[in-house]
């Protein structure tokens, strides 16, 4: 027997939920014990990696240099695809929504909200630590 829409919509849910969970909360965690984002602070990204693999000085400003010059790539792509994703998270959330009770769609945009908050919060602190600011 073929799995139902209404499977497929909690299917989809589910993922949505724990991608976004999973995301804020690795998020939250790196920021309550301190530890800064390695995907958008160059300096987080090199103190790691040096750790990790005993980088020298010459390497570290090699890498450094690599992470500069790629930034704007990265940023391009992101802008490009943003769109995208949040058009499709919209779209999930409205068949979502077809699949609830009025009571569950109150609670449902109720978690939306506060998970979109978590999203913005977590991007503008990444966004301050790529900058420096």
């Amino acid at each position: 027997m073929l799995p139902s829409r209404s499977h497929w919509v909690a299917a989809a849910f589910l993922t949505t939920a724990c991608v976004v969970g999973g995301a804020a909360g690795w998020a939250l965690k790196g920021w309550a014990s301190g530890r800064e984002r390695h995907d958008r602070n160059p300096e987080a990204t090199i103190g790691y990696l040096s750790k990790q693999l005993g980088l020298s000085a010459g390497q570290q400003d090699s890498v450094r240099t690599v992470l500069e010059r790629r930034r704007m790539d990265m940023d391009s792509i992101w802008r490009d695809t943003r769109p995208r994703i949040d058009s499709l998270r919209t779209a999930m959330q409205v068949e979502i929504e077809e699949e609830l009770t009025p009571a569950q769609r109150s609670r449902f945009r109720e978690l939306m909200v506060w998970n979109e908050r978590q999203r913005h919060a977590a991007d503008s602190a990444s966004q301050t630590l790529w900058d420096g600011n």
